[in-house]
């Protein structure tokens, strides 16, 4: 009886079930990338009608996937996809920059299909990226070419941009390489020879502060971690800050989390809550 009797009390930290025939879902999901399949996961929530979707982009290789993220906008009534990119974590293909870009703008197409829409009762009106790290990066390079997309949350975003520049210099190359080294054995097909080749060859197109002016009209959260030794906020926050300050924009946001690491752990709960608190403002549930 006791047992029972603690059960009950802690589901009652739960939101309760408004309607049995519509209650919060968790779907597996197979995305077709060309040839390949990527793996996702959509957290649903419960209610009839349809809902706002956020795409929870992780990052590189993606030892944060941000299922509790996807958890948490679930109880506020949003679907919470996570998925992963070609090459990476049971999605099959080789994985690449460019191919992660494309991932993301294919997720969206299938998102957006008829079928799709209906089954999981999705408001493509209102779609939201959020992105941690690499899938900071990947979230504005997409918004700023889709103005479809409702809004943009970076977290932690890497400019490739900025980490391009630096790689201009042949002595930053050996250490650049040698950091992403061991991340990079957790993805098909893929170096961080790669990876540095890659960016060489197409920093002066991802420089994420080239996307401020075409996001003018998408609302933008950026959030940037004091303690964060992979992307420092001073080389990677602050500067996108700025450039997205010098349009004086009314609907940009952003935080520093003055005691986080790259990952935000010990602060995940708090973050959660600022990505709802901006989500609530920018795209409602009802």
């Amino acid at each position: 009886m006791n047992s029972i009797g603690k059960v009950n009390a802690v589901t009652e930290l739960d939101p309760p079930i408004m309607n049995p025939d519509f209650p919060p879902m968790l779907h597996l999901l197979q995305i077709p990338s060309g040839d390949s399949q990527l793996v996702g996961r959509m957290y649903s929530p419960q209610g009839s009608g349809s809902h706002p979707l956020v795409i929870l982009l992780h990052g590189f290789p993606g030892s944060q996937f941000n299922h509790d993220m996807a958890a948490y906008l679930q109880e506020l009534g949003y679907h919470a996809l996570v998925f992963h990119y070609r090459g990476a974590w049971g999605s099959t293909g080789e994985f690449s920059i460019v191919h992660a870009l494309e991932d993301v703008r294919t997720v969206l197409a299938y998102l957006r299909q008829t079928d799709i829409i209906e089954k999981y009762h999705i408001d493509t009106g209102r779609i939201a990226l959020v992105g941690h790290s690499f899938g900071g990066f990947l979230g504005l390079m997409t918004a700023a070419n889709d103005p479809s997309i409702a809004a943009c949350a970076s977290i932690s975003g890497a400019n490739y941009g900025a980490i391009g520049t630096k790689l201009s210099d042949p002595g930053m190359i050996n250490r650049y390489e040698e950091a992403y080294e061991y991340a990079a054995r957790f993805l098909t097909g893929y170096t961080s020879q790669k990876l540095a080749s890659e960016v060489l060859e197409h920093f002066e197109q991802w420089n994420l502060a080239d996307c401020a002016p075409k996001l003018a009209a998408c609302p933008v959260l950026l959030i940037g971690a004091g303690q964060d030794a992979v992307l420092p906020a001073a080389e990677h926050h602050v500067p996108l800050v700025q450039a997205f300050e010098q349009l004086d924009r009314a609907e940009f946001r952003h935080l520093l989390f003055e005691e986080a690491g790259h990952g935000y752990e010990g602060k995940r709960k708090s973050l959660c809550h600022a990505i709802g608190e901006w989500l609530a403002q920018v795209i409602e549930t009802e």
